[in-house]
């Protein structure tokens, strides 16, 4: 009910690629986000008639070098950027960044991070948050995914597991989630998901098309299961628990959610750089 799949294509040869290769170069697994330039006119933000707004698309680094991209955007009415790219017609020409880093695969941290090969990866995401989700697991088979060639010890054929919390009303990426949570083999999307159904939220819908309930989507996956409660210390310590050893905790979400899982989290781990923690 408040967000959307937005979709973009480009002719622009200088659009860049996320994997840069060739004249000897070999593709740098990473993760990676475009930067949106939103003309909103006066705005409080500064002098200029813009704002810029980071977004992480779902789409694959591939879809990029094909000249598209999909970014799943949360519309907010009071939103200066997200309201303005719902009002822009089809069609209307917009402007994104060369894809930029986020994180470095497989240690899944930003440049200057504790940097290991993680036994397992568990991710806590929230909202919109959820968008790093398909960018990492595309690693998990990147010749497929990306077209890009890896060394296996770059690819994340560990143990992935998922505590993904959205809003009644506002359920994303759960048909993707009961994808994934069907693959098998060494590269099998993820080993196993949580998804915590939280009230709906606040305000009018932005969208008259609803999703299907998280309950409905994953009822057919044996390891998935839908909990309509918040994240809290003892759902984390039981998710964490599961996880092989050294295990890298992804956490992406809403300031709040992120600074929760921040503190619950440093009873858990041994070091608070095995923690990466993204903003929505």
């Amino acid at each position: 009910r408040h967000s959307a799949l937005f979709s973009f294509r480009s002719k622009d040869l200088k659009r860049g690629t996320p994997h840069p290769r060739g004249r000897g170069r070999q593709p740098v697994p990473i993760t990676w986000h475009t930067t949106l330039l939103a003309f909103v006119g006066a705005n409080g933000e500064g002098p200029l008639p813009w704002v810029e707004r980071d977004y992480t698309p779902v789409s694959t680094a591939r879809d990029w070098e094909r000249g598209t991209v999909d970014l799943l955007v949360k519309v907010y009415a009071d939103g200066l950027a997200t309201s303005w790219l719902k009002a822009v017609p089809v069609g209307a020409e917009v402007w994104l960044s060369k894809p930029v880093k986020t994180l470095d695969v497989p240690a899944l941290v930003a440049d200057g991070g504790r940097a290991f090969r993680p036994a397992s990866v568990l991710l806590l995401l929230a909202g919109t948050g959820c968008v790093a989700l398909p960018q990492i697991l595309a690693h998990r088979d990147p010749m497929t995914k990306l077209s890009i060639s890896t060394p296996k010890r770059d690819q994340l054929k560990v143990p992935v597991d998922v505590v993904l919390s959205c809003r009644e009303d506002d359920p994303l990426l759960v048909e993707d989630v009961a994808a994934w949570c069907a693959e098998e083999g060494d590269a099998a999307g993820l080993r196993n998901a949580t998804v915590l159904v939280t009230p709906e939220g606040a305000g009018p819908p932005q969208f008259d098309a609803a999703a299907k309930a998280a309950d409905a989507v994953l009822a057919a996956s044996p390891n998935a299961a839908v909990v309509r409660a918040r994240l809290d210390g003892a759902l984390l310590r039981e998710a964490y628990a599961r996880m092989p050893q050294p295990c890298r905790v992804v956490v992406s979400g809403p300031d709040g959610f992120n600074a929760a899982c921040r503190s619950a989290l440093l009873d858990l781990v041994d070091d608070a750089d095995d923690v990466t923690i993204l903003a929505a």
